[in-house]
């Protein structure tokens, strides 16, 4: 994922920029095929039903903005709570 360490600076944007992209085309389709009636002037009478894969990218799209908004808004341990050089990790000496 983008956001990394970065909480401050683009990434986490750029992160929820393309999860909100995903979200939009997966929401165009499954508006275009609910709304297929004519192909080409043709009336037809066709049964659509929406199958996993467009979910799994709608889901995937929310998942993504999701990460993105919790790497920028949730607090960050320090380093010495995260077990970094310095650190004890939590450990009792």
């Amino acid at each position: 994922m983008l956001t990394g360490r970065d909480r401050n600076g683009w990434r986490w944007i750029l992160t929820a920029a393309i999860g909100l992209t995903i979200i939009l085309i997966a929401v165009i389709d499954m508006i275009r095929l609910l709304r297929v009636d004519q192909l080409g002037g043709i009336e037809l009478d066709l049964s659509v039903e929406l199958g996993p894969g467009l979910w799994i990218t709608l889901l995937s799209g929310l998942f993504t903005v999701t990460g993105a908004l919790l790497a920028r808004f949730l607090p960050v341990r320090p380093r010495e709570a995260r077990g970094g050089p310095g650190g004890l990790g939590g450990r009792d000496s």
